[in-house]
């Protein structure tokens, strides 16, 4: 029992060690697909100007656990003034399409996580709708 119960310390000691430890892929940049048409690739700082905004969908986050064990996350926020558009998970590499109902400045956070764990990446976007 005691030998027991020291392997499966040990085995819960290796397989969070090893779950906390993910490795991603370097991310700079997603797609962006503006009102429908083809996605292209913005690096994080980026502001983008667009008119007749009808929607817009990020491709491709970037981001990518590289372990099989690690799961994967990305919050996205989107913000106009002090106002929240958007505040949501996704559990894919592409957010949207969203909607834009009124013209002005919004500012889009990409915050990326790993298990849960602390944030691993965060990519912004300005966004003028005129």
């Amino acid at each position: 029992m005691k030998n027991l119960l020291i392997f499966s310390f040990f085995l819960l000691l290796f397989m969070d060690n090893a779950y906390s430890q993910c490795r991603t892929r370097t991310w700079n940049s997603c797609e962006i697909s503006v009102n429908g048409k083809p996605p292209v690739s913005y690096n994080c700082g980026y502001q983008l100007s667009v008119t007749n905004l009808t929607g817009i969908l990020f491709k491709n986050l970037g981001v990518q656990c590289i372990d099989t064990i690690c799961s994967l996350k990305h919050h996205i926020l989107i913000k106009k003034g002090t106002s929240t558009v958007v505040n949501e998970y996704v559990y894919t590499i592409s957010a949207g399409p969203y909607n834009f109902l009124s013209k002005g400045n919004y500012q889009v956070t990409i915050n990326s996580y790993c298990n849960n764990s602390k944030t691993i990446r965060t990519c912004n976007y300005s966004i003028n709708y005129y």
